[in-house]
């Protein structure tokens, strides 16, 4: 009887533990070694902060516009409409957009800029419209928000 208890303990162990170890080894490689982004200034561009995103902010020239590099997980724009503003700017300043790729943790805020071209690699479209998913293990469960109709590529 005890060696079945065993047994039955053994495979309850197996059937818990193996998804949290093949989670562990999914999950533990993307983050460790990572460092947390700060804020900061490079000359007259800027790097924000957005939870987990980095934002750069690109001056462009005398005339005050600025592109971005990514448009933060926030919808409200928040991170990004301060650093405009700290620069005596509105969102029309912000004549382009640039895209790593088309997570909505990267697209969020690009409505919010009237002006601004929105640059994405073509094989992101259909993530950034949210009509397509992800490819990697964990990606894939992210759910696509359509960041924009005006989406060059």
């Amino acid at each position: 009887m005890k060696t079945a208890m065993k047994r039955g303990l053994l495979v309850v162990a197996i059937v818990i533990g193996l998804p949290i170890l093949i989670l562990a080894v999914l999950i533990v490689p993307a983050f460790v070694g990572l460092k947390p982004l700060l804020p900061r200034e490079l000359g007259r561009d800027s790097i924000l902060k957005d939870g987990i995103v980095g934002i750069g902010v690109i001056e462009e020239g005398p005339n005050g516009s600025v592109a971005l590099i990514d448009a933060g997980d926030d919808k409200s724009g928040k991170v990004i409409l301060a650093e405009l503003k700290r620069r005596n700017l509105g969102p029309d300043a912000v004549d382009a957009i640039y895209l790593t790729h088309g997570h909505p943790d990267h697209t969020a805020a690009a409505k919010l800029f009237p002006n601004a071209a929105v640059y994405l690699g073509a094989a992101d479209e259909g993530i950034a419209r949210g009509t397509g998913r992800s490819h990697g293990p964990l990606t894939k469960l992210m759910p696509g928000e359509d960041a924009g109709e005006k989406i060059s590529f």
